[in-house]
C-alpha cells in the first residue's frame, strides 16, 4: 500500500482536517500517518471559542523522529500550520521527503493547501506574519489548492467576491504557480453562470481547466479539507490533477446535496461517510 504524511490540525467536534482525511485516505487504500498542527475542542466556525492543546512542535519532532526510523511516503500534505516554526518544519520535512524518494527512484507527491481565510477574511486566531510562512510551503509543494480568499492573500492582490470571469481565473492560477508549484487550483469559485467548482492550472503544459458543478445554497464547513483530501488521494492513486479535480468536485456535490436533504447544522459539515464507497467507485472507475 501506498502511504501518504498529513500535517493539519484535529478537530474534535465539526467535520474538518485531519477527522476528513483520515478515512478518505484509507478507503482510497493509501495509508494515512498524521503529524498533528493543533487540537482544537471544535473548529473556529460558529461554536463560540475553541479549547485548543500545545501542539508547537510536534511537526518538527514527529518528522525527526520518523526520518530516524527511515520512514518514506508517497505523498505529503499540508494544512492548518500555527507557527513560522511549524512552516519551517514542514518544508523541511518536504525537502527530506524528497530526497528519500530520489534516491530509490521513487516519486512523491506533496499537496499544500494554505488554510487562512476565506470570504475576504483571515480565520479567528491566525498568526500575524502566517502569509509569508505559507509561500514557503508553496513552494516546496507539487500542488497547492488555495480558495480565492488565501489566493489573493499568496500573490498580494485586492480580494474581490466573484462570481469570476474565465479570464481572471486563469491570471490568478498562473500567478500562483509563480511561487514554484507546479498546478494550482483554486477551489470553491463560483462563475457568472452561476456554477461552483474549482480553476485547475498546469504550469508544465500551461492548460487550464474549469471543473463545475451545479450552484450551492448553503455553506459547509470542512469542504476544503474534503477536496484536498479527495483530490491528493486520487492523484496518489494515478489520477491526472484535471480528473482528481472532477472527483473531487462531483463528491463534494454529492456530499452537500445529501447533507441537505439530512437538515445537517451547516456547522457540522458534510455527512460524506456514507458516501465514501460512492468515492472507491469513483476511483475505481478512474482506474479504467
Amino acid at each position: 500500500m501506498k502511504n501518504a504524511a498529513l500535517i493539519n490540525s484535529i478537530v474534535g467536534l465539526g467535520k474538518c482536517s485531519l477527522t476528513i482525511s483520515i478515512p478518505v485516505f484509507s478507503v482510497a487504500g493509501i495509508t494515512p500517518s498524521i503529524i498533528p498542527t493543533a487540537v482544537l475542542s471544535t473548529h473556529t466556525g460558529g461554536f463560540g471559542t475553541p479549547y485548543r492543546a500545545d501542539t508547537g512542535d510536534c511537526v518538527e519532532g514527529f518528522s525527526r523522529h520518523w526520518e530516524d526510523i527511515d520512514i518514506a511516503f508517497d505523498a505529503v500534505s499540508t494544512g492548518y500550520l500555527t507557527s513560522r516554526e511549524q512552516a519551517e518544519a514542514a518544508v523541511r520535512f518536504i525537502e527530506n521527503q524528497r530526497k528519500r524518494a530520489e534516491a530509490v527512484g521513487r516519486r512523491i507527491t506533496v499537496l499544500a493547501d494554505p488554510t487562512m481565510g476565506d470570504h475576504g477574511r483571515y480565520y479567528a486566531g491566525m498568526a500575524e506574519g502566517m502569509a509569508d510562512s505559507y509561500k514557503k510551503v508553496c513552494a516546496a509543494a507539487d500542488i497547492v489548492v488555495p480558495n480565492m480568499t488565501e489566493a489573493c492573500i499568496l500573490l498580494g492582490i485586492p480580494y474581490t467576491e466573484g462570481p469570476y470571469t474565465e479570464d481572471y481565473l486563469r491570471y490568478v492560477a498562473k500567478e500562483l504557480c509563480t511561487l514554484g508549484c507546479k498546478i494550482a487550483v483554486i477551489t470553491g469559485i463560483g462563475t457568472k453562470r452561476g456554477e461552483l467548482g474549482a480553476a485547475v492550472y498546469d504550469s508544465e503544459s500551461n492548460r487550464f481547466t474549469l471543473s463545475l458543478s451545479g450552484q450551492c445554497e448553503r455553506n459547509y464547513h470542512g469542504t476544503g479539507d474534503l477536496f484536498a483530501s479527495v483530490l491528493l488521494a486520487a492523484v496518489v492513486s494515478g489520477c491526472s490533477a484535471v480528473r482528481a479535480t472532477d472527483i473531487a468536485v462531483r463528491f463534494i456535490r454529492d456530499c452537500i446535496a445529501g447533507t441537505m436533504e439530512d437538515d445537517t447544522d451547516e456547522r457540522l459539515g458534510v455527512n460524506f461517510e456514507v458516501r465514501l464507497p460512492l468515492l472507491m467507485d469513483m476511483l475505481r472507475q478512474s482506474d479504467k
